[in-house]
């Protein structure tokens, strides 16, 4: 694994995708769970290059974070849909039932 100086172009891109990760996993949280897939990828993206490189170790914890959070929220979320659907089906045969 070759070193590669601080502050490189290659640190610098690492920097830019953990930040756009938990950025995303934070929107995503907050707004639309959809965006967790952005924050993913982008913060698979950023470790890939971390191990790839051995640069930008500092972003390794965010990043993790970042993925972590977004597979968490994303699963809750399909949980969640499932749940609600689920109920439905259950609502409306119970109104069936009844009539």
């Amino acid at each position: 694994m070759a070193t590669v100086p601080s502050g490189s172009p290659v640190e610098q891109e690492i920097q830019t995708k953990t930040t756009h990760a938990i950025i995303a996993a934070v929107l995503g949280f907050l707004c639309c769970p959809l965006i967790d897939i952005y924050a993913i990828i982008a913060a698979n993206q950023a470790l890939a290059m971390i191990n790839q490189t051995g640069a930008g170790q500092q972003h390794r914890p965010l990043a993790t974070v970042a993925k972590f959070f977004g597979i968490i929220h994303l699963g809750l979320a399909v949980l969640g849909i499932l749940l609600y659907i689920v109920l439905m089906v259950v609502g409306i045969a119970a109104g069936v039932a009844n009539q």
